[in-house]
């Protein structure tokens, strides 16, 4: 049938799309957020004053006045992506969705493509070529934790490297901690596939005394960079309320790795003072500021003014 795109009159088959009116729309130009937003805004009007489906389009009229472009955005984008984009355009559209996702963390510009990507999954005729890992962290930057379990566990399945602890994470943020411990015991029966459980995950998981055990057993191999197990076995005695315990732990760092009094306090040893050829274990702001608040909690708790 012959169509009039002009007339507004439009026969049984599809109706044109000018792809290149399109291809303007869909460039990302810059990445400000007030911009970002209209761009998403007119994107979802421009695809619906395009889509080739008659009856989407005829709805393009009432766009401006009602919230059809937004509700109907991601029929409409499936009617243009499926039939009317070469593969080469589907691949520079792909982009720009991608760089929006890497770029920005605006929770309506990203869950409009998020909630697009699950749509075509649903469709099953093709979704955007994006890897998993992009959706995921796009989806955590604007909270949406399920979507990001989502994709963080296709990736899983995919033996994607480094999916292990973000599934444990994920599922620790979304108050799943059967799941989390699934993750966890699933790293411990097959550490060949994947990485060793690391010693953290126990505490993201609240296992303190499974966190302790494994964090002495790291400080009695007498490795020459302690400190992360220092404070790791610190937090877990601070967990289970083991106050003197924790205070004997902060005494024995110090005096191990502590030069002397004054080195605590930042001032300088005195030149050619025994305290130069002592070894000294240096500690970064962070590790210092951390250990501070936990001596300061076991003192404050025993007491021990």
């Amino acid at each position: 049938a012959v169509v009039s795109t002009q007339s507004g009159h439009y026969g049984r088959g599809k109706l044109p799309v000018d792809v290149d009116q399109l291809a303007s729309v869909w460039e990302v130009k810059n990445l400000f957020p007030k911009d970002l937003v209209l761009w998403l805004r007119q994107l979802k009007i421009e695809f619906l004053k395009y889509t080739p489906n008659p009856a989407l389009r005829a709805c393009y009229m009432l766009a401006h006045y009602q919230n059809l472009a937004e509700d109907l955005f991601n029929a409409v984008f499936v009617s243009i992506w499926s039939d009317q984009l070469t593969e080469d355009q589907q691949d520079k559209l792909g982009e720009n969705l991608k760089k929006v996702l890497e770029n920005q963390s605006i929770p309506e510009v990203t869950l409009a493509i998020l909630n697009l990507q699950e749509f075509m999954e649903h469709w099953g005729k093709g979704t955007l070529d994006i890897r998993n890992e992009v959706f995921a962290k796009a989806a955590k930057k604007c909270n949406s934790y399920a979507k990001a379990l989502h994709y963080t566990e296709k990736d899983f399945l995919q033996q994607e490297p480094g999916t292990l602890v973000e599934l444990l994470r994920i599922n620790n943020t979304l108050q799943q901690p059967k799941a989390a411990l699934g993750v966890l015991k699933y790293a411990q029966m097959n550490p060949s596939k994947l990485n060793i459980p690391e010693d953290s995950w126990y505490e993201d998981l609240q296992q303190w005394d499974e966190a302790l055990s494994r964090y002495n057993e790291k400080l009695d191999q007498n490795l020459p960079e302690k400190t992360s197990y220092v404070l790791g076995k610190l937090r877990c005695l601070e967990s289970l309320n083991r106050w003197e315990e924790m205070q004997m732990t902060i005494d024995k760092f110090w005096s191990e790795n502590s030069n002397n009094v004054n080195e605590r306090l930042g001032s300088r040893p005195r030149a050619g003072s025994d305290v130069n050829h002592r070894s000294e274990h240096c500690l970064s702001p962070e590790d210092r500021a951390s250990m501070a608040s936990l001596a300061a909690t076991a003192s404050w708790r025993l007491p021990n003014w």
